[in-house]
Formats: C-alpha cells, sequence, structure tokens
C-alpha cells in the first residue's frame, strides 16, 4: 500500500514538474502576456486588464498579479486591442496586437500618474524575437496563405485541390519526400513520414496506422495561418516523433465578408512524354489533361459580439493523362478525379467567461483509371477505381474558471473510409511486357476512425504558469487488403498478339486468401 501510494506521489510530481515547463498555449491558440508599471518602474498590482478582439468584439478580462504581471492564455490567433487601467492612473492601451498560432506575446505596459495625459497608447508590432519561445517553429501567417502561390500536393497526396501544407516548406528543413516511399511533407533529417502530425483546429487527421495525412482537412481558401513545428514540442505533442502542423481555420466576424475563385489550366501548357510520342496518332497532339477548381467562402455575424458562423465550399474537375504500353503498343487514357470540400464553423460566447466553437467538414473523392502495384505495361481491364468519403466535427469549449484559470475542453471526432474495387472479374495474367485481367492488388479499403477527448488546465500563480491535461483517444480501424483475390497467371514468354496471353506459354497459376492488413504500407 506503501508502494502505491509513493508511486502516485511520484507521478503526480512529475506532472507538476512538467507542468511548470509547458507553454500555455495549445494548438489552436496563443498567449499575451505582460507587466505594468508606473513611471518609477515599479509593478502595479491588482489593475484591470481587458484583451478585446477586434474582429469579434468578444473580450477576456484579468488583474495584474502581486508582482503586476498580467496572462491571457487559449486566446484564438487575432488582432486584439490590450487595455489596463488602475486607481490613480491614466488608462494606457496597445492596439492592434497581432496574434499568431503558437505564439506567447510580450506586451508591457508604462502607465503614467492620472491627469498628466488623457490615456496612453501604445503601437505594437511583432517582435524579432520570442523570449519565451522554446520550440523550434516557423508561423505561416494570415498574409502568406493569402498571397504565395499553391498547386496540388506533392503526388496528389490528401487530394488534388491547392494545397496549404505545400506553404510548410517555407520553414527550414521542411521538404516532400521524392523518393517515392511516401510523397508527404518530411521534418528536417527526417527520412519518411512516420509520425507528422496534422492538427486542424486542435485535431489530429492524421492515420493512425501510418501517422501519414490521407486528406486535406482544409481548403486553402479556409485556411487563416498555421504553424509548422520541428523540434523541441511541448508535452502535449506525445504522439508526433516528425513534423506536426497546427492549422487554425477562418471563423466569421462582426462584419459579412466573402470570397470566390475559379481556377483553370488545360492541356496547352502540359508537355508530351516520350512514350505518348511513341503513338503516331499523338504526335503533334498534347497529351489529354484539364483541371477546374472552383469555390467561395463566406462569413458573419449571427448575433454581434457573441454568435458568428464561416463557412466554405471548393469543387475541382481535374483529368490527367496515363500512357500505358501494353505488348509494345501506346495507350493514352484519361485518370479522372471529382473532388469536394465542403465546412461550416460556429462560434458562440455563451457569457464572457465561457466561449463555444464548432466545426463540421466533409471531403468526397472519386477517381478512376488508377494505376496500382503495376508496371504502365496492364491493359484498361488492370486499373482499379477509388472512393474516398472523410467527415470531421469539432467541438471546443474555453472557460473561464477566475482570472487565472482557464480549462480548455475539445472533442474531435474523424471518419475516413476508401474503396478501391476492380474492373474485371478475370484472373491477372502477367508476362514480360503485358498484363491482362483484374489487378492483383484488389479490391482493398479502409475504415478509420478516431474519437478524441483532449482537457487541458491552465492556472497561473504569480509569475509561474502551470498546465496539465489529458488526451484520450479512440481509434479503431478496420482494413480490407485483398492481393491476388481473383488469382493471377503468370507467363515467362511474352504475348504472340493482343489479347493472346492465356495462350501465349506455359504459366503457373499463384492464388492467395484475403488478408486484413493495411493497404498503404
Amino acid at each position: 500500500m506503501t508502494r502505491r501510494i509513493l508511486s502516485l506521489f511520484a507521478l503526480i510530481s512529475l506532472l507538476f514538474v512538467a507542468s511548470v515547463v509547458c507553454h500555455a498555449q495549445t494548438a489552436s491558440t496563443a498567449t499575451i502576456r505582460g507587466t505594468a508599471y508606473d513611471p518609477k518602474a515599479a509593478v502595479i498590482p491588482d489593475a484591470n486588464v481587458v484583451a478585446r478582439n477586434v474582429e469579434t468584439g468578444i473580450e477576456r478580462t484579468t488583474k495584474t498579479s502581486s508582482g503586476g504581471s498580467y496572462r491571457f492564455d487559449n486566446l484564438p490567433p487575432g488582432n486584439y486591442d490590450i487595455k489596463v487601467e488602475a486607481q490613480g492612473f491614466a488608462p494606457a492601451e496597445a492596439k492592434a496586437v497581432k496574434l499568431q498560432v503558437g505564439e506567447q506575446r510580450d506586451v508591457n505596459f508604462n502607465l503614467v500618474i492620472s491627469g498628466a495625459t488623457g490615456s496612453v497608447t501604445i503601437t505594437s508590432e511583432l517582435p524579432l524575437v520570442e523570449t519565451a519561445k522554446t520550440d523550434v517553429s516557423r508561423v505561416v501567417s494570415d498574409k502568406e496563405v493569402a498571397t504565395l502561390p499553391t498547386t496540388t500536393s506533392f503526388n496528389g497526396i490528401g487530394g488534388v485541390a491547392n494545397d496549404y501544407a505545400a506553404l510548410a516548406q517555407t520553414a527550414p528543413g521542411v521538404r516532400y519526400d521524392t523518393s517515392g516511399v511516401s510523397s508527404d511533407l518530411l521534418a528536417p533529417g527526417a527520412v519518411n513520414d512516420r509520425g507528422i502530425q496534422y492538427n486542424i483546429d486542435g485535431g489530429n487527421i492524421a492515420d493512425q496506422v501510418v501517422s501519414a495525412r490521407t486528406q486535406l482537412g482544409a481548403s486553402v481558401e479556409e485556411v487563416k495561418e498555421f504553424q509548422v513545428l520541428t523540434n523541441n514540442y511541448n508535452a502535449e505533442y506525445g504522439q508526433s516523433g516528425g513534423l506536426i502542423l497546427n492549422v487554425v481555420t477562418k471563423s466569421g466576424t462582426n462584419g459579412f465578408h466573402g470570397d470566390g475563385h475559379y481556377y483553370t489550366r488545360g492541356r496547352n501548357l502540359t508537355a508530351n512524354t516520350f512514350f505518348y510520342n511513341q503513338n503516331p496518332i499523338n504526335q503533334g497532339h498534347r497529351p489529354p489533361f484539364h483541371k477546374y477548381e472552383g469555390g467561395g467562402t463566406f462569413g458573419g455575424p449571427i448575433i454581434k459580439n457573441r454568435t458568428f458562423f464561416f463557412t466554405s465550399y471548393e469543387q475541382v474537375r481535374e483529368g490527367v493523362p496515363l500512357t500505358l504500353t501494353p505488348g509494345g503498343r501506346s495507350i493514352t487514357l484519361t485518370q479522372p478525379t471529382k473532388e469536394l470540400l465542403v465546412s461550416g464553423k460556429i462560434d458562440h460566447q455563451f457569457t464572457k467567461s465561457n466561449q463555444f466553437s464548432a466545426r463540421y467538414n466533409v471531403q468526397r473523392d472519386l477517381q478512376d483509371n488508377l494505376l496500382v502495384q503495376i508496371a504502365p505495361i496492364a491493359t484498361q481491364d488492370s486499373l482499379v477505381s477509388s472512393v474516398v468519403h472523410d467527415v470531421g466535427l469539432n467541438l471546443a469549449d474555453t472557460w473561464t474558471i477566475n482570472p487565472a484559470t482557464i480549462n480548455e475542453f475539445r472533442f474531435f471526432f474523424h471518419r475516413f473510409l476508401s474503396q478501391t474495387p476492380v474492373k474485371s472479374e478475370l484472373p491477372g495474367q502477367q508476362g514480360p511486357g503485358f498484363y491482362h485481367g483484374a489487378a492483383f492488388c484488389c479490391p482493398q479499403g479502409a475504415l478509420d476512425k478516431r474519437y478524441e477527448f483532449i482537457d487541458n488546465l491552465t492556472m497561473t500563480r504569480g509569475t509561474h504558469t502551470f498546465k496539465v491535461g489529458t488526451s484520450i483517444s479512440h481509434a479503431p480501424y478496420f482494413s480490407l487488403f485483398t492481393q491476388f483475390n481473383k488469382g493471377l497467371y503468370t507467363y515467362q514468354k511474352p504475348e504472340t498478339g493482343p489479347g493472346s496471353a492465356p495462350f501465349a506459354s506455359q504459366g503457373t497459376l499463384r492464388i492467395s486468401l484475403p488478408l486484413g492488413s493495411d493497404p498503404r504500407r
């Protein structure tokens, strides 16, 4: 019994010590802190401090401690007006303090005696150095997301719409995996994408089996900004050993705002490949290609200074060429993709001490004529299709228990469903320079669900900040991986003519039973 008590005490002590060194921001919020001084540089205790979000009008209040310090944790990124009032002193205000995801901004005040002046206004600019920063990270700002060019992710991982994640390469050492293993983003020094984590408004959308991204999570027009973490993570990122992206989506404000966009690209800017030109019919013509992407966003107030909404819609139609060379012939097909991204977000302030946020998003992808695990010597009946349905629900509640204690609760549900059916019911027939019949890889399928409960408690005592929290994830996963489902005939000699593979030479038959395992390993 004594040993159990000592073990429990040691665990609590470890959590306590860990909480002292943790930063108080989470994957989707930030912190403002500072100190109030009088004209003689002495600290001012018990002063009233108000942080007001310029876009929404929502306010948070606190008081300076006995050491004159104040702190606002779990603030949504945005622009804030910070005002300090103390008895006997003129009010002071810092206007339009820009707060980015993951930051700890220092905003100090030097108050003057009341009557000496009406008020003191402080202009705040982004500091060159964050004095409280211990991690290795970079924030891709709202301006960069809005103005830097984006395109489809490398090899279309996650979807074919313009992808915000490519901007993570602006962080030192971050790059795409061009080895052909994953095509995902890699952290500095990493050799694969295992351990990568994508947090969308604090919810982890990474695949639980291979720790990679299987969907976009948000359209580039919906993303406000995101933080790229590459080293020295806080304890709350214990699931990750690689790159971390903390993405914040846009919210509604007190003004109605929206945008619409449309991108198009045709075959005129596409070069011919060597194999495409092997067909005399193709010479002098461009391969079939098109991409049409359009959509828009719209947001505003439902109740001014209290309830806000934001919606996003994105639709993509794309067709890329696929050149096959079965039996030495050249055949060019189109691989069509239809993609839809829709989301809706509600932000509501129940009271001045309680804020609630809810976001629901959907992604649908339909693809055809895919070549999976076969060299481009196959005929059209050996290609496969792909269907992806992705859904996410993110609920968050921030409760200011008292000016020095804040609790954040989050529930995140994610469902990813994929199917890869075959086009033929005939057994596969493989030999030198040809492949006919059903693709040996398929059908495949996966159903990935995640139920995530997160609770973080942040306490400020004097100049010290303590943070404790818990993250509970229930992630049932079902996978269908049926290699050689229809069987596979293997031939040692090339076919003598189109479609003559079954009679070309003596062959062997390989049949395997369906096995349940991960289709993306």
